[in-house]
């Protein structure tokens, strides 16, 4: 506590010099005023000199805490604390007052120069309540004090409480039932408990295990054979000298159970023929102890149906047969199965319908059931046998209603199962559409299907796309309204289909199948005929195989060793055989993906790789590496002049454009206005597609978690301006979703490519067909025009065109690049 000095006031003092100059209060003018201010300045040098005299010694003091709660017969402490102040130095003598009656106060250091403990001691009479204890310290002439509330309470008197668990029991007469009694003490309880039981019904007894305990004891309640049923109150009674408490336990006395049964039969019904039969289990459910055989019999049958039981009598299931003969009376019954033990019957009910013998049958249908064909070409559907009711007879085919010059011919004939109709107009057919019958005999049996066949002149060029899923592919007709499907055909990729181009050339498709390395395996390829539909070579290898591409002279097929395999090669393919003859020498593009191959160059993108590289045809090595892309490389295209690649990648939704002739990175160009967020089926990348327009003034760019097509203005590239996004295409079928069939790899996670005359852009996983406008001269925004089922469960995708019956042009590249066509 701080003692404050008073301060001289200087007009005090000035004042003071006035009066002491009494005798010249006669003056006045400058005389006085003179005199005046000379008083004035020997005030102010006293006061100076008064406020450098220093301040004197003191302490101050400080309880912590500054309340304390004591129990009768207990004690607390708190810190008595001396602050000195203006350097005090001295000891402080501490004592207390204020002291309820039976509490003493005691200091552990006393005089103290800095801190003290105060013990405050109650003794077991002490009077209870609050009060405030003043401590109060002196030291010579010095005395400050301190103050501590001081809460004593009474002694708690040691008791118990008692609990039962479980609180309510349930016994049939003759049997017995336990629950723990919990003696819980309170206040330092430490005495032994003696329980009893009352509220008993008669003819029910208790017995506690421990009794008396101090603990718990387990109460058994028994219920003799004639015990009084019903509901009761049992009040459980703990006395331990003068104190005593209870706890209750709600009893329920059941009389004693009759044994007994029930029957069910599962199926409870039965679709039968006539002349054969069905099944269904019946079941004996034994109840308050039964242990009888139940002996079974079943009433209520229609007439010609009889009833037989597996095991009869039974003491669980048995099997009940109904039999209808070929004579049985149809409709539906309800057919009773008695079972009886002694004295005991039960009963349970089967809902029967007979139905008449079915004749055996057979029905056709034709796959794709419409077909377009050229003058000069052919094309296949095939005719199934669907049997029905057992039919196991052979169906002779025939064909009807042919156009003039086309011809029909089946495959096997007649057939079990399915036959391939090919039809084949000659240079001359008539052209147009008509209905093809196809009719099926076998003995007095006879069914017939259809197919919409469309003849086509030759004058023109047929624009077809093909799509590939695992096992099958589907060509449809580009040139028709609504892209129909033209055929569609079995390929063996039931392992998984990687890649798919072909080359005008000589007319062969080539398709990658099987795993892409690593826990996928090894992969194979085969070539196929594109006029006769039929598969010329295949050849399984001892690697992975993906995404490839082959030379414009239809000589060379460039052949990663598959995304999930830990390596960076490329095969090198001999398109004629199907067998290797080398690989690029120099690539590091780790876990060989996708390929490009234009003007005597291929492009290599790795899927685990950050490095875009190419490699020349002549030798096969590499000559070109870019610098480091910002993550590794998903799918990518190049403009015509080769002075610009264009890079989707991993977890990035957009590209990035590089630098052919320097390597480096000269755009990274995200999608504006678009969320790369996703919940569920969520993609490696949001852009697993992208595609340059022939033209290469648009590239389009697949956002699969939107399901959108982005377009962007990619004409300033010569002048190495940043690509611009113009146009955002919402697709009308949704991405992301499960491919099926599908081998592995099956998210729906997107691929782009054009047309080859520019005027669509097909997208793969979706299905949807996106019309550019090209043919307006981009008037009006991109927009979707149609929809390619199989497209849905597919990203593989190329298309081939004809023109009297010969292949004259085809993607040697899954994916489209620049042609450089302005």
């Amino acid at each position: 506590m701080k003692t404050m000095t008073r301060r001289p006031v200087p007009g005090n003092n000035l004042i003071k010099s006035v009066r002491k100059l009494g005798p010249l209060c006669g003056l006045s003018g400058p005389a006085l005023v003179i005199v005046l201010l000379f008083s004035w300045f020997l005030a102010s040098c006293g006061t100076v000199s008064k406020q450098s005299q220093p301040l004197p010694p003191d302490f101050g003091l400080s309880t912590s805490p500054g309340t304390l709660t004591i129990a009768q017969g207990s004690n607390g402490s708190s810190t008595i604390t001396v602050a000195p102040q203006n350097s005090f130095t001295g000891s402080v003598t501490l004592a207390a007052s204020g002291l309820p009656a039976g509490v003493t106060a005691s200091f552990g250091t006393n005089p103290t120069t800095s801190t003290s403990t105060l013990t405050l001691t109650a003794s077991s009479t002490a009077t209870t309540g609050a009060s405030t204890v003043t401590i109060t310290g002196t030291s010579a002439t010095l005395s400050h004090t301190t103050t501590l509330a001081l809460t004593v309470n009474s002694t708690a008197t040691p008791d118990f409480r008692l609990s039962a668990s479980p609180s309510s029991l349930t016994i049939t007469q003759g049997s017995n039932g336990s629950s723990t009694i919990t003696v819980a003490p309170q206040n330092s309880f430490a005495g032994s408990v003696t329980l009893a039981a009352s509220g008993l019904p008669t003819g029910v007894t208790a017995s506690f295990g421990t009794n008396p305990t101090t603990a718990t004891s387990t109460l058994t309640l028994t219920a003799s054979s004639t015990a009084t049923t019903g509901t009761s109150t049992v009040t459980i009674t703990g006395t331990s000298a003068t104190l005593s408490h209870t706890t209750t336990l709600a009893l329920t006395v059941n009389s004693t159970a009759t044994p007994d049964f029930r029957l069910s039969a599962s199926p409870s019904s039965l679709t039968i023929t006539q002349g054969s039969n069905g099944s269904s289990t019946i079941s004996v459910a034994a109840q308050n102890g039964f242990m009888g055989s139940v002996t079974l019999a079943a009433s209520g049958l229609p007439t010609g149906v009889t009833a037989s039981f597996g095991t009869n009598p039974t003491t669980a299931t048995s099997t009940l047969t109904l039999t209808a003969s070929s004579t049985a009376t149809t409709g539906t019954s309800t057919v009773t199965i008695t079972g009886t033990s002694g004295t005991l019957s039960h009963t349970t009910a089967l809902a029967l319908t007979v139905n008449a013998a079915a004749t055996s049958d057979f029905s056709l249908s034709a796959s794709p059931s419409s077909l377009t064909i050229t003058q000069g070409s052919n094309g296949s559907s095939t005719i199934s046998v669907a049997a029905q009711n057992g039919f196991m007879g052979s169906v002779t085919l025939a064909a009807s209603g042919l156009p003039t010059g086309v011809t029909a011919s089946f495959g096997t004939n007649p057939t079990t199962a399915t036959s391939t109709l090919t039809l084949t107009a000659s240079s001359t057919a008539t052209t147009g559409m008509s209905t093809v019958t196809i009719t099926g005999t076998s003995g007095s049996l006879s069914h017939t299907t259809t197919v919409a066949l469309t003849v086509n002149t030759v004058t023109g060029t047929n624009h077809y796309e093909y799509v590939f899923t695992d096992g099958t592919l589907y060509v449809y007709d580009l040139d028709t309204a609504g892209f129909p499907l033209v055929k569609s055909k079995p390929i063996p990729t039931s392992r998984g289909t990687r890649g798919a181009v072909a080359c005008a050339g000589n007319g062969t498709l080539y398709v990658s199948f099987g795993g892409d390395g690593g826990p996928q395996g090894n992969g194979g390829l085969f070539a196929y005929d594109l006029v006769n539909d039929v598969v010329i070579w295949t050849q399984n290898y001892s690697h992975g195989i993906d995404s490839h591409a082959i030379t414009p002279d239809c000589a060379v097929i460039y052949m990663p060793d598959g995304e999930l395999a830990n390596t960076t090669i490329w095969h090198v393919v001999d398109a004629k055989t199907g067998n290797e003859t080398g690989t690029i020498a120099g690539s590091q593009a780790s876990n060989p993906h996708n390929t490009i191959v234009f003007n005597g160059h291929v492009y290599l993108g790795g899927r685990q790789s950050t490095l875009f590289q190419a490699a020349n045809v002549s030798n096969n090595t590499v000559y070109f590496t870019s610098a480091n892309t910002a993550n590794t490389i998903r799918p990518f295209t190049i403009n015509a002049e080769e002075t610009a690649a264009y890079i989707t990648e991993t977890n990035f939704l957009g590209f990035e454009q590089i630098d052919l002739k320097t390597g480096a990175v000269s755009f990274r160009v995200p999608v504006a206005g678009f969320s790369n967020n996703c919940s569920s089926n969520c993609p490696t990348t949001p852009s697993h597609g992208v595609s340059m327009s022939p033209d290469e003034r648009w590239l389009y760019v697949v956002d699969s978690v939107n399901s959108y097509v982005h377009v962007f203005d990619i004409s300033g590239v010569v002048g190495n301006v940043q690509p611009v996004k113009k146009f955002d295409v919402k697709l009308n079928h949704a991405m992301l979703q499960t491919e099926s069939p599908c081998a592995y790899d099956c998210l729906g996670d997107g691929w782009l490519h054009h047309s080859l005359d520019g005027r669509y852009v097909f997208v793969g996983d979706s299905g949807d067909v996106i019309d550019t406008d090209i043919q307006n001269g981009y008037a009006s925004a991109p927009t979707v025009v149609g929809f390619l089922p199989q497209m849905l469960n597919s990203r593989k995708e190329i298309e081939i065109d004809f023109q009297g019956g010969k292949v004259v042009a085809a993607m040697t590249n899954r994916g489209s690049i620049g042609t450089g066509a302005k």
